[in-house]
């Protein structure tokens, strides 16, 4: 009802102040998730694991924000362990409609591709930094979604994108 006329931090505000209200409003504070940073991330891994339901099935649009402040994390830290943690949140929000991925001047691993295929809800998706090996991981993709958006790195063969283009 009436949670859904409140904005995330009303929403929040209002799980944090009744018990009864917990549950209706906790989805809409989790409902669009913006990530700017790895301390951000780990938080939102964090919070999507527990509720019941769980609080990620509430979860329509996650966008992981490119900025300075992900390159200074990524200098110290272990770009490889860092999609782990984007693949853990994309496995507790299996109800996602809107999917935005960062450059992490890293290609997307594989694993992740394969949880981003069990995503049956999932309508538009943005990513970066994309290579021909990852056109073939998200030619099967292309087919379910109605917008993609890629930024692609390195020459990419003509047959490759015209294979990815077919499927739309």
């Amino acid at each position: 009802g009436i949670t859904l006329l409140l904005g995330p931090r009303t929403a929040l505000n209002l799980a944090l102040t009744c018990r009864r209200a917990y549950d209706m409003a906790i989805a809409r504070v989790v409902a669009v998730i913006f990530i700017k940073d790895l301390k951000t991330l780990t938080q939102v891994q964090a919070a999507l694991r527990g509720g019941n339901p769980p609080r990620g099935h509430h979860t329509h649009s996650l966008v992981i924000q490119s900025t300075p402040a992900w390159y200074g994390d990524l200098m110290v830290r272990d770009v490889g362990a860092t999609w782990k943690r984007i693949h853990q949140v994309i496995l507790h929000t299996p109800k996602l409609r809107v999917l935005e991925l960062p450059d992490f001047i890293s290609e997307i691993p594989p694993y992740l591709f394969q949880a981003i295929h069990a995503l049956r809800s999932l309508m538009s998706a943005s990513f970066c930094y994309v290579t021909e090996s990852s056109l073939a991981d998200l030619t099967p993709l292309s087919v379910t979604l109605r917008e993609l958006c890629l930024s692609m790195q390195g020459r990419q063969t003509f047959a490759s994108l015209l294979s990815l283009i077919s499927c739309l």
